[in-house]
């Protein structure tokens, strides 16, 4: 005899096709969740970047101005300037990245708050990021490198710290002339030039011994 219907009366237990949808509903929000997850870790490994580099340059600029102040024409221009460095170094590894870093940290030292033009400090601060991309590009094409940067020796840092110099140097004194505040052809052109290439080699000679004296790992 069929068991009667009974209002209300039905099974707890889910069927197969509950379970298999109940799987397939889960899923895309795994994947939303994951990819969620990797968003945010590049977005924080992108703005760990970029802070980075604004501190870097903001620290040497600090430490140029005290330690080689006998060569300092002013606080932006010196014969020894060691902050170019960080623009080719910056961009070679980490490309916007590091220019983003450039301007922020070129900005800081620019200090529009307590007196520098603002127009006139995110004008350098752009030419001075902008510059190092456009120097970088330039040379990894003349030299035919890779991304990896295999191959890099010597003779093309040197290449790499002249390019940067050029490309920091004469859009810069453009920039100031145009603002008013350079006459053409200045004075300081030949030791802004100098000062970025002996601040750059200074410092890739530094990190170069650093790391001669770091002893290597043996597999």
């Amino acid at each position: 005899m069929p068991t009667p219907f009974r209002a209300g009366h039905y099974s707890s237990t889910p069927s197969k096709g509950d379970a298999l949808l109940s799987r397939q509903e889960r899923r895309p929000n795994r994947r939303a969740a994951r990819l969620s997850t990797v968003t945010q870790l590049g977005a924080i490994d992108m703005l760990a970047s970029i802070a980075g580099v604004a501190l870097a340059w903001v620290m040497l600029f600090k430490l140029n101005l005290w330690l080689f102040s006998f060569a300092n024409i002013t606080p932006f221009i010196s014969w020894i300037f060691l902050p170019a460095a960080v623009r080719l170094l910056a961009v070679m590894w980490l490309g916007w990245r590091g220019a983003a870093g450039l301007f922020i940290g070129a900005l800081i030292t620019c200090n529009p708050v307590l007196g520098e033009n603002l127009t006139s400090a995110l004008a350098l601060s752009a030419v001075s990021a902008l510059g190092s991309v456009v120097a970088v590009d330039c040379c990894m094409r003349w030299f035919k490198l890779p991304p990896s940067l295999n191959g890099l020796g010597a003779s093309k840092l040197l290449g790499f710290a002249v390019a940067g110099a050029v490309c920091n140097v004469l859009p810069t004194n453009l920039t100031l002339y145009l603002a008013g505040q350079a006459d053409a052809g200045s004075a300081e052109m030949l030791p802004m030039f100098v000062g970025d290439i002996t601040g750059t080699l200074l410092i890739l000679y530094l990190v170069a011994l650093l790391l001669r004296l770091v002893p290597s790992q043996q597999s």
